[in-house]
């Protein structure tokens, strides 16, 4: 029997509330662990465990944005986190849950998803994805928003910030099976 009844893996996407859920779970996981809920893994965000299954890490979204191209150091960053995870793991074994989120996953090659997916199928039979989408002009606005707040251009590369959502959902059904994927809006 496997320690979970479900893995629970927030892929995102960004502008649809992420930080928000990750800094509620992050400031409510010792309540939640010692109820038997969930257990939330290290950090507020896990950016680093979608790291882990990359076969190019150094392409990967989050190690470019905090400009680390050294696969070597990247690696063993990596390994290192997998060992905190399985030791926190190991602390959670009366809960139903265990998540992880990252708005990032969603920018995972397919085979380094499906690495996380078959991580997951370790601790628990049901994995399910969970993905917020939001109104593309909604979106269009918060990304250059933010674009500008970071000192960026409002619309890199002279387009305006959009998501292909058919696609990436498309992606998740593949990856993760329909009947594993949920899909939710994000009213702003």
């Amino acid at each position: 029997m496997k320690q979970f009844k479900q893995v629970i893996i927030h892929v995102g996407t960004d502008k649809t509330g992420s930080t928000s859920i990750q800094k509620a779970f992050g400031s409510m996981r010792d309540p939640l662990r010692s109820r038997g809920l969930a257990a939330y893994l290290p950090g507020d965000v896990h950016p680093m465990l979608g790291s882990a299954f990359c076969a190019e890490p150094e392409s990967y979204v989050f190690n470019r944005n905090i400009g680390i191209a050294d696969r070597a150091k990247i690696e063993a960053r990596d390994k290192r986190y997998l060992v905190e995870v399985e030791d926190f793991i190991k602390t959670a074994k009366n809960c139903e849950t265990l998540v992880a989120s990252y708005e990032g996953f969603m920018h995972l090659p397919d085979e380094a998803l499906e690495g996380l997916h078959k991580w997951a199928r370790r601790y628990a039979d049901s994995v399910i994805a969970v993905m917020y989408v939001r109104q593309p002009h909604s979106y269009a606005v918060s990304a250059m928003g933010q674009n500008v707040r970071m000192g960026k251009e409002p619309c890199p590369n002279g387009r305006i910030p959009t998501h292909n959502f058919p696609e990436k959902i498309g992606r998740l059904i593949k990856l993760f099976g329909r009947d594993s994927v949920m899909v939710r809006s994000f009213e702003a």
